[in-house]
């Protein structure tokens, strides 16, 4: 699938989908609850209908991710890494949260910097978890092919 904009919903299903099995319930039901008491909370500064239908759309999007990687740090194969991810993920969602939290209930006073900070954190240990992959990837099939 090439990247367009039109796209963008599609890639994110696929992404949020992609290795959608052994759910671990709990984690998903908290993170919802977290997610719904949370847009409870600042829903009172939304401007406008589509602000309040399309963040919720958004955040349970984010909120899936997050739950997903969360659930992938059981796996066995490159654990340290699947740990980067979910932190990574989490990350966003503190950093989207801080964003909403800025813009519909109060200005925060350091706002550039917890924002900026949680995303680039999240987009480094993210990258790091994907670099790593690739390096122990490529590290198995070198052993494999030397056997």
């Amino acid at each position: 699938m090439a990247w367009r904009p039109e796209n963008v919903p599609q890639i994110k299903l696929n992404y949020i989908t992609f290795r959608f099995k052994d759910l671990n319930l709990p984690t998903g039901i908290s993170l919802y609850a977290a997610m719904l008491t949370y847009l409870w909370f600042v829903s009172s500064g939304f401007p406008d209908a589509l602000t309040a239908a399309g963040l919720p759309i958004y955040f349970f999007l984010l909120f899936t991710t997050a739950w997903r990687a969360l659930d992938r740090t059981n796996e066995s194969k490159n654990k340290p890494t699947r740990h980067l991810t979910a932190v990574g993920c989490v990350l966003f969602v503190i950093s989207d949260s801080i964003i909403v939290y800025n813009m519909f209930v109060q200005p925060l006073a350091s706002q550039q910097v917890l924002i900026m900070a949680t995303y680039y954190a999240a987009q480094f240990l993210i990258t790091l978890s994907a670099a790593q992959t690739f390096v122990d990837d490529r590290k198995e099939r070198l052993i494999k092919n030397a056997q």
